[in-house]
């Protein structure tokens, strides 16, 4: 997706000028959202993510690299304000487990053991994914939250595909095991 970003809208933002940032925000309103509201879940917290990061572009303006995306620079804002505020705030924040590919349970009352179960293994993993080391923590997100291709979090985050693919094993690995161990397995 291409933001429509400028280097003119760039370089009067690190002139501190006011119209470009609305321009900005008009530009990148869209991206942003379906970034954030894609990891939370919930609007309010989502529209108070928004509001920082785009504080957060304003103050930090000048650490962009010339010769940088401003797309992922912006995107790497948005994750790790969101990330931190599920780590802050873990019974607000609300991590989507796709469940589609999970047998339908027969019954009403199993039907109903089973969306409770799912609900308790997605507040497990809510609650899980901050304790990840950051590079597992962001392909695990990117990749399995997110659901970027391999190529997408390559570009992305800089990684190579053999760095993405271990990160992401150990994580899953990781998962797996902390989920046997609480009594989810």
């Amino acid at each position: 997706m291409n933001l429509g970003v400028t280097d003119q809208v760039i370089e009067r933002l690190r002139g501190k000028d006011p119209a470009s940032m609305k321009e900005l925000m008009l530009l990148t309103r869209r991206f942003a959202w379906e970034t954030v509201y894609r990891m939370t879940r919930n609007r309010e917290e989502s529209m108070d993510i928004l509001q920082e990061a785009y504080i957060r572009v304003w103050k930090n303006i000048g650490s962009l690299d010339p010769n940088g995306s401003f797309k992922y620079w912006f995107r790497s804002i948005l994750r790790n304000l969101t990330i931190d505020r599920m780590r802050k705030n873990k019974r607000e924040s609300s991590v989507v487990i796709r469940t589609e590919t999970l047998p339908e349970a027969k019954g009403g009352e199993r039907g109903a053991d089973r969306e409770m179960e799912l609900n308790e293994l997605m507040e497990f993993i809510k609650g899980w994914i901050p304790g990840l080391p950051e590079t597992q923590q962001t392909v695990f997100i990117l990749r399995d939250i997110e659901n970027l291709s391999i190529r997408e979090v390559i570009d992305e985050t800089g990684l190579t595909e053999s760095s993405i693919k271990s990160s992401l094993y150990i994580a899953r690995k990781k998962l797996k095991e902390d989920l046997i161990r609480a009594g989810h397995a």
